[in-house]
């Protein structure tokens, strides 16, 4: 299976853009097989849409085009494939913490603009040293009790300590 395709035909079957195709070309991450040096036409293999598959479920998972081009030159190895995977995850469980972090403080300050009549009495805090993070209340309003509780609830759904 040696069909040569145009970069048109190409993008159709991968399902990319040929603007993308042709960034990707520049960026050295999928080469055309051939360019005509009259026309400049970019032609492709068939051999090569498993590697811009690859390239697109790389992207889909946040990898950059550097990353994906370090991988593309040790693709000898599946050890620095696994490994780069596998920094990746890491990566995106970390963000996914992250953003659980965010979302509780989102929740408490929806719960307090809602219960408490807004936001313009209350101060946040908020620290992430690692694995730790605090949130601090401040008011000079009576019913922090009840903004207290709110706080013990949404601190206890990501299993943390007010």
């Amino acid at each position: 299976m040696n069909k040569r395709m145009r970069i048109g035909e190409f993008a159709r079957r991968v399902g990319m853009s040929v603007k993308t195709l042709r960034f990707y070309a520049d960026q050295g991450v999928l080469v055309p097989a051939e360019i005509d040096p009259a026309s400049g036409y970019r032609f492709y293999r068939a051999e090569q849409l498993r590697h811009a598959r690859e390239v697109q479920n790389l992207r889909l998972i946040g990898l950059s085009l550097a990353e994906i081009r370090g991988l593309k030159q040790a693709m000898s190895t599946a050890n620095s494939v696994s490994a780069a995977l596998d920094r990746q995850h890491r990566k995106l469980e970390d963000e996914r913490s992250r953003t659980e972090q965010r979302l509780a403080v989102l929740d408490l300050l929806r719960h307090i603009n809602a219960h408490a009549g807004g936001l313009s009495d209350f101060a946040f805090d908020v620290v992430e040293p690692e694995s730790v993070w605090t949130t601090t209340v401040a008011s000079d309003r009576s019913d922090l009790a009840s903004v207290f509780d709110a706080l013990e609830r949404e601190v206890s759904d990501v299993q943390g300590r007010a």
